[in-house]
C-alpha cells in the first residue's frame, strides 16, 4: 500500500506510552520504525497488574496497541557497541525520537546539539514531563502526575466540593503523543523543502495547559462565571450537560 511515510525511517530511543505511541502513529502512516530497548526491556511491558491485566510480558496488549508495526532491538547505549550500532541507524534515519531526560541526553552524546552536529538533516522529536529547562525539567513525568495532577486536569474535570475523578491510564500520554506527531510531521516539511532537520519538543504539563485553554481563559473574568472545578447541577449553559 502506498501510504504518505513510506520511505521514512524512525529511530526511537524511549519507554511508556507517550513517543511509542508517537512512534506508532508515523507507522501507521507508512514510517519504518525502529524501537530501541535496553536489556531490561520498556517498564511498559510490565505494566499488566496496574492496568487490569495479566502480569506478563509476552501478552501485553498495551505495549502492542504503542508499539505495533515496529521493528526493535536491545542496545546497551551506554557501551561503545551500543553507540555505534545506533549512529549507523541513525546515519539513515530521518526521525530520532526519544524521552530520555535531558541530563541523561547529555551524559550520552544524544542531546540535540551532538546529534544535529553529525546529522544535520535529521529532525530530532524531544518528550520530557516538564520541559527541557528550568528546576523540574530532569524529573521523571508521567500522564498521572506531570499531565492530570499538576497540570491540574484532576481539578478543571472533578465535581465541585467532589473528590477527584478515576483516572484513566495512558490519555495524557497519547494525547501529547498526537502533539509531537504533528510537530514531526511539519518538521518533516520542512526537511523535504529544506534539506535541513529541526528539533521539535513538547511535555505533558504543557500539552495539559494548552488543552484546558477554555476555563483557563475564562478563569481571566472572575466576576462573570464560575471558576472550575464547577457543578454539573449549576451549568453556564444548560445543554452542555445534555
Amino acid at each position: 500500500m502506498n501510504k504518505p511515510l513510506n520511505g521514512i525511517k524512525v529511530v526511537e530511543v524511549s519507554t511508556f506510552i507517550a513517543v511509542p505511541a508517537c512512534a506508532s502513529f508515523l507507522a501507521d502512516f507508512g514510517a519504518i520504525v525502529i524501537k530501541i530497548e535496553s536489556k531490561e526491556g520498556d517498564p511498559v511491558r510490565f505494566t499488566g497488574t496496574s492496568e487490569g491485566r495479566v502480569d506478563s510480558p509476552y501478552e501485553n496488549t498495551t505495549f502492542d496497541l504503542e508499539n505495533a508495526r515496529k521493528r526493535g532491538i536491545v542496545l546497551d547505549l551506554k557501551s561503545a557497541k551500543g553507540k555505534e550500532i545506533l549512529f549507523k541507524l541513525l546515519e539513515s534515519a530521518d526521525v530520532f525520537l526519544t524521552n530520555l531526560q535531558p541530563h541523561s541526553l547529555k551524559k550520552l552524546s544524544l542531546d540535540y546539539e551532538s546529534i544535529r552536529k553529525r546529522f544535520p538533516r535529521i529532525v530530532y522529536g524531544s518528550f520530557t514531563g516538564y520541559g527541557e529547562t528550568g528546576p523540574d525539567c530532569n524529573l521523571p513525568g508521567y500522564d498521572f502526575t506531570a499531565f492530570w495532577a499538576r497540570g491540574g486536569i484532576m481539578g478543571s474535570l472533578s465535581q465541585k466540593d467532589m473528590e477527584p475523578m478515576n483516572l484513566v491510564p495512558g490519555i495524557g500520554d497519547h494525547i501529547a503523543g498526537m502533539f509531537l506527531c504533528c510537530g514531526i510531521l511539519t518538521a518533516l516539511y520542512k526537511a523535504a523543502k529544506t534539506g535541513q532537520g529541526a528539533k521539535v519538543s513538547t511535555n505533558l504539563l504543557h500539552s495539559s495547559i494548552y488543552i484546558q485553554g477554555v476555563p483557563i481563559q475564562a478563569a481571566q473574568y472572575k466576576d462573570i462565571g464560575q471558576q472550575y472545578p464547577i457543578s454539573r447541577k449549576n451549568a453556564e449553559n444548560p445543554f452542555n450537560n445534555s
